[in-house]
């Protein structure tokens, strides 16, 4: 395998890892961490809408 494919499946790999991390479920639960539910709203909604 070409170090281009391998660099191409990694990144993708990490793509993926950030989409099942970065969830409106995940988002909220940042308040925990002393994060303000106003900061994260925008964030929460798009996530909600697919954005």
């Amino acid at each position: 395998m070409g170090e281009v494919l391998h660099g191409i499946i990694k990144a993708q790999r990490v793509i993926a890892a950030g989409h099942q991390f970065f969830t409106a479920a995940n988002i909220e639960r940042l308040v925990h961490l002393g994060a303000k539910y106003s900061t994260k709203a925008a964030m929460i909604d798009d996530l909600r809408d697919g954005r």
